[in-house]
């Protein structure tokens, strides 16, 4: 018994992180879908870049200045900054910039700044974008260009990661295999999300969002779909951020966003759904059995102390411990991580997991509601300086 628990638990963790990206590779040769451009406007559309920002005085500056200097009709180009209860010069900041619309608005959320940022943004194309993110120069055009791909309604772009002084050189690796199956399944059907640093869709595709929503990131992508259009993915729009530097910080970030899986089914229970969610099947995949995760661990584990009488089952719980083992003391001594590759990873995938352990409790305790919060500042030095560790993930 103890056996067979130990394998459905392996073949279900198998399954989510190698077994689904393989199926998706598999289906997109055989498929071998391109897609061909459809005849562009006479004049680039009107675009809106809608900023929610918190308290971001040390970027808001910066940021603006990085949207205006990207190569895009300044008259075809606006910018909305949603302040989101901003008790510092944000707002003030960003008023003395010419044609940027401002919106001092109470706390209630980046969901509810957004919607109001949409409110009253006048381009029939939206980009969304965080305060700490830079765009490359071509972003905004790619990103228009792309849309005007038959049955594309959304768009999302290429995130750079800039590795944090004193980072653990695999911070960016789990971001990296998470865009592999973005854009493993974008080839197949849509992803089912786009990076919130950089996407863009049509304003008559918008759904606003409820109060207190954390993923607007796949929110919005997920409803162009449900409309019947296409998300695609497009690489030669490039935003930049940087790597979390430490394990803590990478935990938290991963608890708020993994909550907001839970947060996403509870205010949306249609995506859980086949036939009304168009990607029930990448859904389940991607996102819910990742939740689960944890569990299926936990149960291997289990299964292999059962099993401890027999030697493959010692070496199962013995590999096992180690292996956690040495994801704690990656977390302990980041230096660890930096020097040995197989520690950072531990340390990740124990990271991960956690947080996914987590975040159910998390949702619980605020009761839906998880707060989104400021990242650390991105230096408004120009992406790809020599000066900077670059890594395309």
């Amino acid at each position: 018994m103890e056996a067979w628990i130990f394998a459905v638990c392996f073949l279900f963790v198998g399954y989510t992180y190698a077994g689904y990206p393989l199926l998706l590779w598999t289906l997109g040769c055989l498929k071998r879908r391109k897609d061909e451009p459809g005849e562009e406007p006479s004049c680039l559309p009107v675009v809106t870049v809608v900023v929610a920002a918190h308290n971001e005085e040390a970027n808001i500056g910066a940021r603006i200045e990085n949207i205006l200097q990207c190569d895009y009709p300044r008259d075809r180009l606006g910018i909305v900054v949603a302040c989101d209860g901003c008790t510092d010069r944000t707002a003030s900041i960003a008023r003395g910039y010419e044609g940027v619309l401002v919106l001092d608005l109470p706390r209630r959320g980046k969901a509810g700044a957004l919607n109001e940022g949409v409110r009253v943004a006048s381009g029939e194309v939206l980009v969304f974008t965080d305060a700490r993110q830079r765009f490359a120069p071509d972003a905004l055009r790619q990103l228009v260009r792309r849309l005007y791909y038959p049955g594309i309604g959304a768009v999302g772009g290429e995130l750079v990661l800039i590795d944090h002084e004193g980072a653990p050189q695999v911070m960016g690796a789990y971001w990296a295999y998470e865009k592999l199956v973005r854009k493993l399944e974008a080839i197949v059907a849509s992803p089912l999300q786009c990076s919130g640093a950089i996407y863009a869709i049509r304003r008559e595709h918008f759904v606003p969002m409820p109060g207190g929503l954390v993923l607007d990131d796949m929110w919005v992508p997920l409803h162009v779909v449900w409309k019947g259009y296409r998300i695609a993915f497009e690489p030669l729009a490039k935003a930049y951020d940087v790597v979390t530097p430490s394990y803590h910080r990478e935990f938290k970030r991963k608890v708020r966003t993994l909550a907001g899986n839970y947060q996403l089914i509870w205010m949306a229970p249609w995506l859980l759904v086949p036939g009304l969610n168009p990607l029930w099947w990448q859904f389940i995949s991607h996102k819910v059995f990742r939740l689960l995760v944890p569990y299926a661990l936990l149960g291997m584990y289990a299964a292999s102390w059962a099993m401890v009488d027999k030697p493959y089952g010692a070496a199962l719980a013995v590999a096992q411990t180690a292996y956690y083992l040495l994801g704690a003391v990656a977390w302990m001594v980041p230096s660890l991580a930096r020097r040995f590759r197989l520690a950072g990873l531990a340390g990740s995938f124990l990271s991960l997991n956690a947080a996914a352990a987590v975040a159910p409790l998390a949702f619980v305790r605020n009761r839906g509601q998880v707060r989104w919060e400021r990242s650390p500042m991105l230096s408004p030095q120009k992406p790809g300086e020599d000066n900077r560790k670059v890594r395309t993930y």
